[in-house]
């Protein structure tokens, strides 16, 4: 299971992802988008990486209201 942090001071915004063998940090300008898949979440990286998180779309989009990011179809959230 991943746990996920959304951090913000108003000029950084940063994701923290740990799972069970490491922890990610990550700006929300490396993330292109958020793709759904069930009950778990693809993370598209500009590096051209990709990573699954066991979160719901809904839950980044909830997390994420005032970041930037948008609800462009029910399975897609973009930055």
């Amino acid at each position: 299971m991943n746990d996920f942090i959304y951090l913000s001071d108003g000029s950084v915004e940063r994701f923290i992802i740990r799972t069970k063998r490491n922890t990610y940090s990550f700006s929300t300008d490396e993330i292109i988008r958020f793709e759904s898949d069930r009950n778990y979440t693809m993370i598209y990286f500009y590096s051209g990486k990709k990573m699954l998180v066991s979160k719901t779309l809904k839950y980044f989009d909830n997390a994420l209201k005032n970041s930037g990011f948008i609800r462009a179809h029910h399975s897609h959230l973009i930055n």
